[in-house]
């Protein structure tokens, strides 16, 4: 009763504070209280009157979260908080499956994230996109890895290139992997996937040489700067021989290494870009880069253009 208690504490301070409308709280931060409040709703249907109220909540802003990654698998927040947010909305669209034959899986926006998981990575690690940190790995500064949830892509959508990337990056003695893996997808090679690919929602646009360590890739972002975005329009990136070559800082340890001057970015009479709410608020949310232009001249080269002045038309406290 006292666990009853808590989540029932947690689901209404949610829901007073304002928690769910505040659109810096998306998609990590809600997807990870939703997917609690939803899978105690679940074990606790049946014996406590108000866990239908929190299946509900979970499902509806479960909902919201998933609307905000693009039907490309892509998500403003980068690769890391990506997975981080993926990884709970994975769990209760599993739970929730599994108990009351609500089919959450069918969102395109989870059907094309591992995509953007495996572009996005280089070398055991994701590219530095965002507050992502290839130095880092797959795990957060805690130590945990949140790859596991590719195993229940994999076997949700019978897809062998998320079964490749997750044999080779999950933790096999996560409890996650060992209840997700299906031995019966077989892995494919991502060699097979093709060397270029454009994230419109997201802003990304990702060309590699090949899969290995040894390989080239390079990253152009022109998009959003939205929660645990950067204010990095048109920034690139370049990596190989197994580490970054030249690229934006990652996770940064301190705030003002957000900001546009460590990036591969442009200042303006020394003044960065404005970034929209989130980690920083200088402009409006939708103030962001554009790339208009995308051509894929595969396998020998992409040609993309993309636009950032509107970011450097607001004043901006961004160095």
């Amino acid at each position: 009763m006292q666990s009853s208690r808590f989540v029932g504490g947690l689901y209404a301070a949610l829901d007073y504070a304002g928690f769910v409308a505040d659109s810096s709280n998306f998609p990590n931060k809600l997807a990870l209280y939703s997917n609690a409040i939803g899978l105690a709703g679940l074990a606790l249907e049946g014996e406590y009157a108000a866990a239908s109220t929190w299946i509900d909540f979970a499902v509806t802003h479960g909902q919201r979260c998933l609307s905000y990654g693009g039907s490309d698998g892509s998500s403003f927040e980068g690769p890391y908080y990506s997975s981080f947010a993926a990884t709970q909305l994975v769990s209760f669209a599993d739970a929730i499956k599994r108990n009351r034959c609500t089919n959450l899986f069918e969102n395109p926006f989870l059907k094309e994230h591992s995509r953007f998981i495996i572009y996005t990575s280089y070398d055991g690690g994701p590219v530095n996109l965002e507050d992502s940190d290839w130095s880092q790995g797959f795990k957060a500064s805690d130590g945990a890895n949140y790859m596991s949830f590719m195993y229940r892509l994999a076997k949700e959508y019978q897809d062998g290139y998320s079964q490749q990337f997750a044999d080779t990056n999950a933790d096999p003695a996560g409890i996650f992997s060992y209840l997700w893996k299906d031995p019966g997808v077989a892995p494919t090679a991502l060699a097979s996937l093709a060397p270029i690919h454009w994230f419109p929602n997201a802003g990304y646009v990702i060309v590699r040489s090949g899969w290995s360590s040894g390989d080239l890739v390079a990253t152009l972002k022109s998009g959003s700067s939205q929660g645990h975005a950067h204010p990095s329009q048109n920034e690139f990136g370049v990596y190989g021989w197994g580490q970054p070559i030249s690229s934006g800082p990652g996770y940064a340890s301190h705030e003002d290494m957000d900001a546009t001057w460590s990036h591969n970015c442009l200042l303006v009479d020394g003044t960065g870009q404005c970034q929209e709410p989130g980690d920083d608020a200088s402009c409006d949310l939708g103030t962001r880069g554009t790339i208009m232009t995308m051509q894929d001249h595969s396998p020998y080269y992409a040609y993309a253009l993309a636009d950032a002045s509107p970011v450097y038309l607001v004043p901006s406290t961004s160095g």
